[in-house]
């Protein structure tokens, strides 16, 4: 193996007349379902059309993050809880889900992301939810009474 010249940090470089490396692949990013399989790499489902042929709703209404509390990151942890629009959200509710993305991601979710998503149902700030549903929430879920540090499992 060739000696190294170190730059002026003091790591070493490629050696002298080392043929470069190809530049890496752009890759793109995989929806949650063709992660699963369910849908062919690089292949679209056509959006829902209505009877005039105009799509039924905004692209964006059909985003988790289009409501109220769901940010990227919340919107990522439920697509990997697999519920993927709000209406896989209304389905399954708001503490099914919470029990979903726990088991997914169990030390960053916290009982606020059940707060969020109630909220995001009723279109409400998490911290508008009145404190009776927040505690039949809470016992829904079956998280003990306390303090919000901890109600996390």
């Amino acid at each position: 193996m060739g000696r190294t010249r170190p730059l002026a940090g003091g790591r070493p470089t490629a050696p002298r007349g080392a043929v470069p490396r190809p530049a890496a692949a752009i890759t793109t990013r995989l929806t949650a379902g063709e992660r699963r399989g369910r849908i062919r790499p690089g292949a679209r489902p056509a959006r829902p059309t209505g009877p005039l042929g105009v799509p039924a709703m905004p692209p964006d209404a059909r985003r988790l993050s289009a409501l109220k509390n769901i940010g990227t990151t919340a919107e990522t942890w439920l697509n990997d809880a697999g519920i993927a629009s709000p209406d896989d959200l209304a389905r399954v509710g708001p503490v099914g889900a919470w029990r979903r993305v726990k088991v997914a991601h169990p030390t960053s979710v916290t009982v606020l992301l059940l707060y969020a998503l109630r909220g995001a149902l009723l279109d409400l700030h998490w911290n508008d939810v009145p404190p009776d549903l927040k505690a039949q929430l809470r016992e829904t879920a079956g998280l003990p009474e306390g303090r919000r540090r901890d109600l996390s499992p």
